[in-house]
């Protein structure tokens, strides 16, 4: 039986439900009978509760039983006061029949003491409904509080974390520019080395080759003589050139100091850095000495490569000659050459037994080739999902438009030149390095394949295919119609756009920045200062040394042939001039240059892109 059910009505069996209850009759009534129940002579007067009043108070009814509990068809009308217990009128007769006090209940309601009984429960259940009201909203104010204070804790916290992770890569900068100059530093040294160890090597040529003359003395003295005097005269030359070397020397020493100490307020650690480096004199006496001059057309010597700014003003750059080391598989003698070369080496075309006799030093004259300057044009900052964004490579493709890589948050940008973003594309995997292919695509490196995406729509860039390679590669390349990829076990992989592998050539391993250029792959490696150059007729390697390179980051080539290399440890981008074949830097800290990643050339507007700030911010110069 349901107690949503008119009881009257199943009786009757109908099914209609509850509206009412009439307490007197104990019964659930449905809206037709309770018209009828406040009609009749012998139910008119009773009272009713709604469904929902009696469904309220319907469990606290049901613990309650009207019936005797020893007779279980008389009704309980009377109440024991000294048993407190409710009995029907056999049990008062008999069972409390000399108890005191016995009242029919509904006489012991109307009296007043009961009045004030029922008035106080109500007043106990009021105060105790207000107590647990105020319990209730302390509890909750409390929770408040704590979760306030939490989440102000948790702010604290995090604001010393990223104090402390600033901190850290305050430290790490630091250590970084230390560094940097260190190596620049010691690559000073380990040249003056190299090159006071050649004037050693020539003055003990030279008492070998005065013991072997003594013996014309006797046999020959005419001979005796004039070698004599032509000695003595490359003597008094090379005293005087080692005398100002010697002046020039300097000892280094390295001052440095780290410390930590809480700011004014007790709040925040400061950190004190003091690390430089300081020039004392060299104590080295400088006597008669003498050594003879090397001789610049021989394949054993080698003139000293000199850096200097293309941006010092009213100044004409001073030239230097460039060193190539040159080899091949049919030869494995490494032979050292002294060879004023245009930017596709020579020796790439030359066997080993022919150096001496088809190269030789070209001939400087000062003015004869420009050296380009880069002016600022503007910059804009990378939107960034994170503090420690890593952005390495960067491409121009049409309308000047720049694509850029991320590897923090691996996917795709590109912008337009103010700076507005147009789209993005997701990525899998962190992608290496980039390059511009045929039919408005892009190449991109990731781990073991080589994505080709179409940026033919700028707002809806996609991956239109992916080439699969058997070793995890990192710079890649386009030249005659091939994709060239380099792998970080060595191999040169060469290929077609649709990633048939044409053939493979060794490199070496680590991680090689490459481009093209004129039937020339360019390379160079992360933590090298050399650049090399692989001709692809010849199948042969070839390489030049760029003084106080070291973090290569990118690598790219103008129209005119000549080499850009950005550098994030010396805070510069070097340029090899394919026509002067010597190494200068066009951007330096001067020019904003700070921890520079990609470069990219923009062939319509002849401007130079740098991806900078470590990859937060891209810069734009013009190249005039």
């Amino acid at each position: 039986m349901s107690n949503n059910l008119c009881q009257p009505c199943e009786r009757q069996q109908k099914q209609e439900p509850v509206s009412h209850w009439c307490i007197q009759c104990n019964e659930r009534l449905c809206a037709l009978c309770l018209k009828y129940h406040k009609v009749l002579t012998i139910t008119k007067d009773h009272c009713f509760l709604t469904s929902d009043e009696y469904v309220s108070i319907s469990q606290l009814l049901d613990t309650i039983s009207l019936s005797c509990k020893t007779h279980d068809n008389k009704l309980s009308l009377y109440f024991c006061p000294t048993h407190e217990v409710p009995c029907c009128i056999i049990c008062k007769n008999t069972e409390h029949n000399i108890c005191s006090g016995i009242e029919k209940i509904t006489e012991l309601v109307l009296k007043p003491e009961y009045e004030k009984q029922s008035h106080d429960i109500v007043a106990n259940i009021n105060k105790t409904t207000e107590t647990l009201e105020k319990i209730s909203k302390n509890r909750s104010e409390n929770l408040y509080q704590i979760d306030h204070q939490y989440e102000q804790c948790k702010k604290h916290v995090q604001d010393k974390k990223h104090h402390l992770q600033k901190l850290l890569t305050d430290l790490d900068s630091t250590f970084q520019k230390f560094e940097s100059e260190y190596q620049i530093k010691r690559l000073v040294v380990q040249n003056q080395i190299e090159s006071f160890s050649s004037r050693l090597k020539c003055m003990k040529d030279r008492q070998n080759m005065l013991q072997t003359l003594l013996k014309f003395k006797q046999a020959s003295p005419e001979q005796f003589f004039l070698a004599e005097k032509v000695i003595k005269e490359k003597n008094v030359e090379d005293a005087s050139n080692l005398r100002q070397s010697v002046k020039e020397l300097s000892t280094l020493q390295c001052k440095y100091s780290i410390l930590f100490k809480p700011d004014e307020r007790n709040e925040n650690i400061l950190m004190i850095d003091t690390v430089s480096y300081k020039s004392l004199p060299c104590n080295i006496d400088s006597c008669d000495f003498s050594m003879h001059d090397r001789d610049s057309s021989t394949v054993e010597a080698e003139d000293e490569i000199q850096l200097h700014s293309s941006l010092r003003s009213h100044q004409e750059p001073l030239l230097s000659e460039h060193t190539d080391y040159v080899f091949s598989k049919d030869n494995t003698t490494k032979t050292r050459l002294l060879c004023a070369s245009k930017w596709k080496s020579e020796a790439c075309l030359l066997g080993s037994e022919n150096f001496q006799s088809k190269i030789k030093p070209n001939s400087r004259k000062s003015n004869q080739n420009k050296i380009p300057v880069l002016k600022y044009k503007w910059h804009f900052q990378i939107e960034k999902n994170n503090p420690n964004i890593d952005i390495r490579c960067v491409k121009v493709i049409h309308d000047s438009n720049i694509i850029i890589a991320e590897r923090s948050k691996p996917r795709v940008l590109i912008y337009k030149t103010s700076g507005i973003q147009l789209s993005e594309l997701p990525l899998q995997q962190k992608p290496e390095d980039m390059e511009i292919v045929p039919d408005n695509r892009i190449a991109v490196t990731v781990k073991k394949s080589v994505l080709i995406i179409d940026v033919t729509n700028l707002k809806d860039i996609k991956i239109a295919n992916e080439i699969t390679l058997q070793k995890s590669c990192h710079g890649v390349a386009f030249m005659n119609q091939t994709l060239f990829a380099n792998c970080l076990n060595g191999d040169l992989v060469v290929m077609t756009l649709d990633g048939s592998i044409v053939q493979k050539h060794s490199n070496y391993q680590g991680i090689w920045f490459i481009a093209g250029k004129d039937g020339t792959l360019l390379t160079v490696k992360r933590n090298s200062d050399l650049v090399n150059f692989f001709n692809l007729s010849t199948k042969q390697w070839s390489y030049s040394r760029c003084p106080w390179l070291f973090g290569a980051s990118g690598i790219e080539t103008d129209t005119n042939g000549n080499i850009f290399i950005t550098c994030d440890y010396s805070n510069r981008v070097y340029m090899y001039h394919r026509r002067l074949s010597q190494w200068i830097f066009v951007l330096d800290e001067e020019s904003s240059i700070d921890c520079p990643r990609g470069i990219a050339y923009d062939a319509f507007t002849n401007d130079i892109v740098v991806v900078n700030n470590a990859g937060k911010s891209v810069y734009v110069f013009k190249m005039t």
